[in-house]
């Protein structure tokens, strides 16, 4: 395993350039694909398909919260660990992380096919775009598990030291969701659901490029033993992680309050309930752009 010694010697401007820089590429690659991602369902299947990603965004926002609370709350764990040069627990931290993602993820998949179109039409969707959100969701809830992990590996890996490993994971997920899009949409005619299958085609890449760090880590050495669930570990990681997942959860309640009110007052305009539905999930897509500081390194991606 490789010195961490440099991250208390190294100058701070090279560190700032090291894991800032990639952080924020991070977040830029993320705004604008989702962008990119909104124009080809507008433009594929119309103001509906905004309007049912919108709908199901919440969804997706609680998951990346888990993987926040389980990620980020490993990496700072990994680093405190770092520092007191406690390095034989961090496979440990590691393991139980990537665990609670993962039931986490399985936790959201019961819900979301137990509940069903009742748990859609409770967060935003309306009579004229539910099918596109249960065509669209049920899909997406399927790789909720690995892209939990992804995201949770993704948190652990910037903390490993190799930030620029965790970009390049996004930006090859990023570059078949753009390419994917367009084939699934426009080419083969799957409307919504062909949205839905490529973006979780670039997470199973991004997940697949996370999980194979695991082997060439530089602090930590995962082995079987490394899952097995322990209580202490998981609550330092829940603590240190809280904060990441209060974040994420904030976003949910804001969104479904105006996906509701939206709904509620856009029916009795003569727009309708799903066009200003629709528009909200434009706008805040750019919006996301003018904010890149205060987003996390795993803004989730609707589409």
């Amino acid at each position: 395993m490789q010195d961490s010694v440099y991250l208390g010697t190294e100058k701070v401007g090279r560190l700032l350039g090291k894991f800032a820089i990639p952080c924020i590429f991070s977040l830029i690659i993320s705004c604008l694909y989702n962008i990119v991602d909104q124009i080809f369902v507008g433009n594929g299947v119309g103001y509906l398909g905004n309007a049912a990603t919108g709908a199901v965004f919440p969804v997706t926002v609680v998951g990346w919260g888990v993987s926040l609370f389980f990620g980020d709350g490993a990496a700072a764990a990994l680093s405190v660990s770092l520092g007191r040069g406690e390095t034989e627990e961090i496979h440990k931290i590691v393991g139980n992380a990537i665990l609670g993602s993962f039931l986490g993820g399985v936790v959201i998949i019961a819900i979301g096919y137990t509940w069903g179109d009742g748990l859609l039409q409770l967060i935003g969707a309306t009579g004229q775009n539910l099918s596109l959100a249960h065509d669209y969701g049920f899909i997406i809830y399927a790789m909720m598990p690995l892209a939990l992990v992804q995201n949770t590996l993704a948190s652990i890996i910037r903390a490993d030291g190799s930030p620029q490993y965790a970009m390049g994971a996004m930006l090859v997920g990023a570059v078949l969701n753009i390419i994917g899009d367009p084939v699934a949409i426009f080419v083969l005619g799957m409307g919504i659901k062909g949205a839905a299958w490529a973006t979780i085609l670039g997470q199973f890449v991004s997940f697949l490029i996370c999980a194979a760090y695991l082997a060439s880590s530089k602090t930590f050495r995962i082995r079987g033993g490394s899952f097995k669930p322990r209580g202490k570990i998981l609550r330092q990681v829940m603590a240190l992680g809280t904060s990441s997942f209060l974040t994420q959860l904030s976003i949910v309640v804001i969104t479904v309050i105006n996906n509701i009110l939206l709904v509620r007052y856009g029916a009795r305009s003569e727009y309708g309930a799903d066009i200003p539905l629709a528009a909200f999930v434009v706008i805040m897509k750019l919006f996301q752009l003018g904010r890149v500081d205060k987003l996390s390194p795993a803004t989730p991606n609707m589409v």
